[in-house]
């Protein structure tokens, strides 16, 4: 009898378990991809002017990646780094340069959204960290 007993609560204590995955899974699956809430638009640094910025200071935000002189077809993933807009975003980008396809997958960077339109980038990797802080240009 005793054995039946250890049994049934090492069966308990599994579902129980199972039951948790299950609820974790479900919750996750609610909440969705993270989106960055920016303004779809072209965006340059700030110490760049709006009314002819250079190609390379571009970034368009497209509300699915960041694109710019690097590549086109990019598709940004999002992740929630802390409350009060702090995000880590690796972005995936498909370039067409002469005709010839390549990838690109840029190096993993800490987005700070100061507005709706306004944010810090913080590249790190690549021997140097560097931060821009980015506007967007209502005239693009």
């Amino acid at each position: 009898m005793l054995s039946f007993r250890r049994h049934g609560v090492a069966q308990a204590q599994r579902l129980f378990l199972v039951l948790v995955l299950v609820i974790s899974c479900v919750s996750l699956a609610a909440q969705g991809p993270v989106r960055l809430p920016l303004y779809n638009g072209i965006y340059v640094p700030e110490d760049v002017p709006c009314d002819n910025p250079p190609t390379s200071a571009i970034l368009k935000w497209d509300g699915a990646g960041f694109s710019g002189a690097y590549g086109n077809l990019c598709i940004t993933n999002v992740f929630t780094g802390s409350e009060g807009g702090t995000y880590q975003v690796d972005t995936y980008c498909k370039v067409n340069s002469d005709g010839i396809r390549d990838e690109v997958n840029i190096p993993r960077q800490i987005l700070v959204l100061r507005s709706t339109s306004t944010f810090t980038l913080h590249s790190i990797g690549r021997g140097a960290d560097t931060a821009k802080n980015y506007r967007r240009c209502a005239t693009h």
